[in-house]
């Protein structure tokens, strides 16, 4: 993995800049090029920040359509759902007028909710991921019942119902089919203990094999492995890692 791919900074702050602007920079490119541009956030504490930062990036943002890369099956009003979160530190800001697109409705059957993100064109221009210190990301967790399905990259389904033994509840997820459809994808992580998965992370990415153990094990590998990170024609993109926070 070239320098390039991998951006290391001493605090989440000094990170939560230099995402943002790229982030922001790869929306406007997307907007100029094809006129819109589509980008799926992950949830969770960590991007509070970076989603403080981009929202005051001059970005045309009534061209953007936001999706979430997983969401717990919760009201949009629960403390734990991830809609809520990007609603209070992004979509409700002056000026952030795009288009959301939930992946949970709570009165949505199955088969509607199917039909209607099927309907999300893709592929996406960015991806935004985390990564839990169980190495997951997205909703693909390891102890997940149907972590291999989930990272079936024949996969006929774009989102997933899965649950963790740990989880209170159930979760959408793309599938890592869907999400590796992205122009561009960025990895953020924050904390020397992700940072200490990362590392083991990427050791195992390094190796001239990856079976599917190491693939269940560590689940952020399986993206990472269709990356530009591992095949220099894979999908181009960044590791943001900051040691504080």
């Amino acid at each position: 993995m070239s320098e390039k791919n991998l951006l290391q900074n001493d605090s989440a702050a000094i990170q939560a800049e230099a995402l943002a602007a790229d982030i922001a920079g790869r929306l406007s490119d997307a907007i100029d090029a094809r006129g819109s541009a589509r980008i799926a956030f992950s949830g969770g504490s960590t991007p509070h920040l970076m989603l403080a930062e981009l929202a005051q990036l001059p970005v045309d943002w009534n061209a953007v359509e936001i999706t979430l890369v997983d969401e717990r099956c919760v009201a949009e009003d629960d403390e734990r759902s991830n809609a809520g979160m990007l609603r209070s530190a992004l979509l409700a800001k002056p000026g952030v007028q795009a288009t959301f697109v939930p992946l949970f409705k709570p009165d949505e059957s199955d088969a509607e909710r199917a039909a209607r993100l099927d309907a999300f064109t893709l592929p996406f221009d960015v991806v935004h991921l985390g990564m839990g210190g169980d190495a997951h990301t997205a909703s693909f967790f390891p102890d997940a019942p149907n972590i291999d399905e989930m990272l079936d990259l024949q996969q006929p389904h774009r989102v997933m119902i899965t649950q963790s033994a740990s989880s209170r509840e159930q979760r959408l997820t793309w599938s890592l089919r869907a999400l590796l459809q992205t122009r561009y994808f960025v990895l953020q992580l924050v904390g020397e203990e992700k940072r200490a998965v990362l590392e083991q992370v990427l050791v195992a990415l390094g190796s001239a094999t990856i079976d599917e153990r190491q693939r269940r094990e560590l689940p952020v590998l399986a993206f990472l492995e269709e990356t530009e990170l591992k095949k220099p024609d894979g999908v181009p993109g960044r590791v943001y890692c900051a040691v504080e926070r």
